[in-house]
């Protein structure tokens, strides 16, 4: 039998006893058998590898590297047979970590063997670990079915996929470490002197002084570290040969304020060849592929051309590879966080934005219109001419044809659309006021935003008024207003001199017994609306405030009754004007009249001041203190006390006259309404 030994310094030192599980570090393992013939081995941790392999055969755990333990003690000399029938003995046995999860113990420390393993049976009966095995991988778990290990299958052989402290790790530290420690050239000595300056500015530096040293050549990984910027970009003058060729893509969104319909993005479509723009309005990034395909059939169909590159950015709403391989399109990439190869949809998209901008401001209408002032934008952006295009408008090359300009109208003026006959009566307005948003796709109309409904339509039958904007405050929403163009001033038809007004004494006449005329009085005009001096004869009153168009209804618990009110139509005989007591008793006439002659007080605060109440406010206290209704304590801190209010009530006898005051302490009920009832309130 072999006995083992750890020497320090010389073969003759004493060894420790089996029973010590001491944690230590050791480089050789000297032993000495019976005989008294010494042997020493010297561990070479370099030379170990960390690859373990999954044993099922295996009784217990083995490795051959001593650096891989976490910690070792010595045991008794174990005989422990090999797979090629020899033996060998086993002085050592410890913890080796694989990962933060899994701990192998008991494990064998055999410098003769040439491979780890790792014992299933132990993992399995010792550990109460379970291991499983499904095609190219293994998979450890503990009792809860968290996953503590893996391993895969090489060669035959499931290998354990190692995360341990190795030696390799070690050294390639080490390695990491003298990598870092370096020394500088002298030739780049001055560069690092001077904080990594340019070689353009040490070559100036050396004419004055001979001592510096430039080296032109010089790679520093630091300058490029520190100082390193973005490529710069050459412009780019390339154009698709024909439309189709190359179109671009971007998406824009989402907006802080969402349309009147929802929508908070927009597509651009730009063809690269005639640089015309379509948009596409979404309410969600997810519409992106189904509107590309959409416009994919467009333009095969309207067209009959098929796109053949599509150019975007990497943005996850632009994946595409169905449909390019479908079709056959390629589809370019912009880098990340490379807006500048994408830059023809980009400057596209500031433009569409700044005429955008302007239309709102020139026309002042809600924020929430903003989409039909971008759709608006692009329908003049594609019919204005270029200088990219060679003086040619988007439209013109698209279409060959030039765009017919002879509707167009001024975004969001005043217009005057016909009403429809469906429910006009003939008393019924015959138009209504709206301003202009735009022209619809595919009609032969406009699109119109009547002020006094809040509503959106299309209608063909419109006039216009292009100097006037609505929403520019010149106008009054519901009331009828009169603008004179050459002036810029509302004009107010009962103080302006006009030469088709009526004598005075026909309008004298006419009067109107169902209800008053409308007021017909102007409002005052911004100062640079007109350039001429201002009428002495306009009369400007105050702006008056907005009411609701919404129809005045009655509340719901007056339903039952008849009311004269201006809310409600008029009775046209009110009761109290027809209420009479001379056919009633002198007696019941006697006890009406007495209801009225001591009155209620509503509030502490009148009640406290008749003596009446106050006695029988001071009687009714009394009663509840003899009767012990309350107890008087602290207030608790954590506890809200409930209000009280005094209710006052006049007691009479059957004819009327008057037999007491009644005043009660009533607890604020609304209080009172807790999702846990107390036993006890508190009352203040």
């Amino acid at each position: 039998m072999n006995i083992l030994k750890r020497i320090s310094g010389t073969p003759e030192s004493a060894a420790p006893s089996s029973s010590s599980k001491k944690a230590h570090s050791i480089n050789q393992i000297h032993t000495i058998d019976a005989e008294g013939t010494y042997t020493s081995c010297t561990i070479n941790s370099c030379s170990r590898n960390c690859d373990w392999i999954l044993d099922s055969g295996a009784t217990d755990h083995a490795c051959n590297n001593l650096q891989l333990f976490e910690s070792y003690y010595d045991i008794k000399p174990l005989d422990v047979r090999l797979p090629n029938g020899s033996s060998v003995l086993a002085y050592f046995a410890g913890s080796i970590r694989v990962n933060k999860d899994l701990v192998l113990k008991d494990v064998l420390f055999l410098p003769n063997f040439k491979i780890n393993l790792v014992s299933i049976p132990r993992l399995t009966q010792h550990d109460n670990y379970s291991v499983a095995f499904s095609g190219n991988l293994c998979v450890i778990q503990d009792l809860s079915l968290k996953k503590i290990g893996s391993g895969k299958l090489l060669g035959g052989l499931y290998h354990l996929e190692y995360g341990g402290n190795t030696s390799d790790a070690v050294v390639s530290n080490i390695s990491v470490s003298n990598k870092n420690s370096f020394t500088i050239p002298t030739s780049a000595l001055w560069h690092y002197r001077f904080g990594h300056v340019s070689s353009s500015k040490l070559e100036m530096l050396c004419k004055d002084f001979p001592s510096i040293v430039a080296n032109k050549g010089l790679i520093c990984d630091i300058c490029h570290f520190a100082k390193q910027r973005k490529m710069p970009f050459s412009l780019s003058n390339n154009r698709a040969s024909a439309s189709f060729d190359l179109v671009h893509l971007d998406v824009w969104g989402p907006c802080s304020l969402p349309s009147i319909h929802a929508y908070k993005y927009f597509l651009k479509i730009v063809d690269d060849y005639s640089r015309f723009t379509w948009i596409v309005l979404l309410k969600s990034n997810s519409e992106v592929r189904n509107k590309i395909l959409d416009f994919t059939a467009l333009v095969e169909n309207q067209f009959a051309k098929k796109i053949k590159v599509l150019r975007s950015d990497n943005g996850t709403e632009f994946h595409l590879e169905d449909l390019c391989r479908k079709q056959g399109i390629i589809h370019q990439f912009s880098c990340v966080e490379t807006l500048e190869q994408n830059a023809r949809v980009e400057r596209k998209h500031q433009h569409i934005l700044g005429v955008a901008r302007a239309l709102m401001m020139q026309s002042a209408i809600p924020k929430y219109l903003w989409t039909y002032a971008i759709l608006h934008a692009v329908f003049l952006i594609n019919r204005m001419p270029s200088l990219v295009l060679d003086k040619c408008s988007p439209f013109q090359l698209l279409h060959n044809s030039l765009p017919n300009l002879n509707d167009l109208k001024t975004f969001g003026c005043l217009s005057y659309a016909s009403t429809i006959l469906a429910g006009r009566s003939k008393f019924d307005h015959r138009a209504k006021k709206c301003f202009f948003l735009g022209y619809p796709p595919h009609m032969k109309g406009a699109v119109l935003y009547d002020v006094l409904r809040k509503q959106i339509f299309i209608s063909r039958h419109v006039v216009y008024h292009e100097n006037v904007f609505p929403y520019h405050g010149t106008l009054s929403v519901n009331q009828p207003q009169c603008w004179d163009p050459s002036s810029g001033s509302i004009i107010d038809s009962s103080t302006s001199p006009i030469s088709h007004q009526s004598p005075p004494e026909t309008t004298s006449t006419l009067t109107s017994p169902v209800s008053e005329p409308p007021d017909l009085s102007p409002l005052p005009l911004p100062q640079d609306l007109s350039d001429s001096p201002p009428n002495p004869e306009l009369i400007i009153n105050p702006v008056p405030i907005r009411q609701s168009l919404r129809p005045h209804k009655p509340p719901c618990h007056l339903q039952d009754y008849l009311c004269n009110s201006s809310t409600t139509t008029s009775c046209t005989y009110p009761i109290h004007k027809h209420l009479s007591h001379a056919n009633i008793s002198t007696n019941h006439k006697d006890y009406i009249e007495s209801l009225d002659m001591v009155p209620e007080p509503p509030s502490y605060y009148i009640a406290s001041q008749h003596p009446c109440w106050v006695e029988a406010m001071n009687k009714e206290l009394q009663a509840l203190e003899s009767n012990q209704t309350w107890i008087i304590i602290d207030k608790p801190v954590d506890i809200t006390p409930i209000g009280c209010k005094w209710v006052y009530k006049v007691k009479r006898k059957a004819d009327g006259s008057l037999e007491r005051y009644k005043a009660r302490p009533v607890a604020k009920g609304r209080c009172l309404y807790d999702s846990n009832p107390r036993d006890e309130v508190l009352l203040t």
